[in-house]
């Protein structure tokens, strides 16, 4: 299927799409898990979409839909678990809690997943000096780490420039 075709198929499914996620209470189970309502420390977003794989699984959603789910929500600015709640939930406590932060001059973003991402791009860093200390060009090496499926840091796949 090429690109022009997938996009219309994605299209024609979104608001579909949507309403089974809505109806399933997708976005507030999800907003349970990143900020629970009791205040306690929620699940910290990974960069992929686990935990909203944990929901659809939870809500009894057949594994074999999740791609189209997934490409649905792309398509809508969610290329993770939290951008799930900032771009595509109407609202969310997460969504709440990053603003009331903003309007406190506080940064939302927590110690813990600003060190995972220093964490994550360090040993990314390390792969790809490998790779080009053994000749390879940008290209050759997003050939590989798409072949080896080391998806990016929002989970999509490599280019000669991401």
């Amino acid at each position: 299927m090429d690109d022009g075709t997938e996009l219309e198929l994605i299209s024609s499914i979104t608001a579909d799409v949507m309403t089974c996620l809505r109806r399933s209470q997708f976005f507030e189970r999800l907003d349970d898990l990143l900020c629970p309502n009791a205040g306690g420390a929620g699940e910290l977003c990974a960069g992929d979409y686990t935990l909203a794989k944990r929901v659809l699984q939870a809500g009894a959603f057949d594994s074999a839909d999740w791609d189209d789910i997934f490409n649905v929500l792309r398509t809508q600015g969610a290329c993770c678990d939290c951008e799930i709640l900032y771009n595509v939930a109407e609202s969310s406590r997460l969504k709440a809690q990053y603003w009331k932060s903003q309007a406190q001059g506080v940064k939302a973003a927590s110690q813990k997943a600003q060190e995972r991402a220093i964490l994550w791009a360090e040993k990314r860093r390390a792969e790809i000096e490998a790779l080009q200390a053994e000749g390879l060009t940008l290209n050759a090496i997003a050939d590989r780490l798409n072949d080896d499926g080391v998806p990016t840091r929002r989970g999509g796949q490599w280019t000669a420039t991401a």
